[in-house]
């Protein structure tokens, strides 16, 4: 979410994850030296808010 102009002040926010579950961010097949898919799950973040301003003249 934000606001950006061609003059003055612009800004954004944004948030990530914030009720903090936890979740697979990728699952990846891996096939081992048996020959049988191994399954590797890669967590994802954690909760995160990002903002910014920017000034135009």
């Amino acid at each position: 979410m934000g606001v950006q102009r061609a003059k003055g002040p612009s800004f954004f926010f944004e948030g990530r994850n914030l009720t903090n579950q936890r979740y697979a961010a990728t699952v990846n097949p891996i096939v081992t030296a048996q020959g049988k898919d191994q399954p590797v799950f890669l967590p994802g973040s954690g909760w995160a808010l990002y903002g910014g301003v920017q000034w135009a003249f």
